[in-house]
């Protein structure tokens, strides 16, 4: 009776053990698809900055091998020029604090990485999570903005207009903002 006991409690929990193991399947499967579909270079690494997964666009865009699991984020020569990464990402693990940069691979396309702390279930940070974000057909897209001659006349048309840049410094003031306030290019 003991055994057969014990028999029955062991195919319970094996029973257990196969509904979780199909659950964490799914999981899995909802992961991967899941950093598949979003289309964005992400890097997951661990407390010791050892590379813990990747999507396929970091792949791409830092050109990893499956083989660069396990391998410590600093020991890959990156495509990027982003000679302190170690440290960056070491400062999101201590700090718990998002740092979001802004960086050109070695053809000169922009991208904004953002590195943000790594969360267990139970709110300890076990690493980081680096995405590296295409900007480069934004700052394309801005550069030929710019470089129109409408862009000039829509500028110095109407009100007082005065742009900025992400350190707000001025990058740009309107005829009619200097005209409107008494400014001179020398007073900004």
């Amino acid at each position: 009776e003991e055994l057969q006991a014990a028999n029955e409690e062991l195919s319970t929990v094996n029973e257990e053990l196969q509904t979780r193991n199909g659950d964490l399947g799914h999981l899995n499967n909802d992961l991967l698809n899941l950093i598949a579909s979003v289309h964005l270079a992400i890097v997951m690494v661990s407390r010791d900055l050892r590379i813990r997964r990747f999507s396929t666009m970091a792949e791409k865009v830092m050109h990893l091998t499956p083989g660069d699991v396990g391998r410590s984020i600093g020991d890959i020569k990156l495509k990027m020029l982003l000679p302190n990464i170690e440290e960056v990402i070491h400062a999101v693990i201590e700090t718990a604090v998002v740092k979001e940069l802004e960086v050109r691979d070695q053809a000169g396309r922009s991208y904004v990485v953002r590195i943000r702390p790594y969360k267990t279930t139970d709110n300890q940070i076990a690493g980081a999570v680096v995405v590296f974000i295409d900007n480069d057909p934004i700052a394309r897209s801005i550069l030929g903005i710019k470089q129109l001659p409408a862009f000039e006349a829509v500028l110095n048309i109407g009100r007082p207009l005065l742009v900025l840049d992400e350190h707000m410094r001025v990058k740009t003031v309107s005829r009619s903002m200097y005209q409107a306030f008494g400014l001179t290019p020398s007073s900004l």
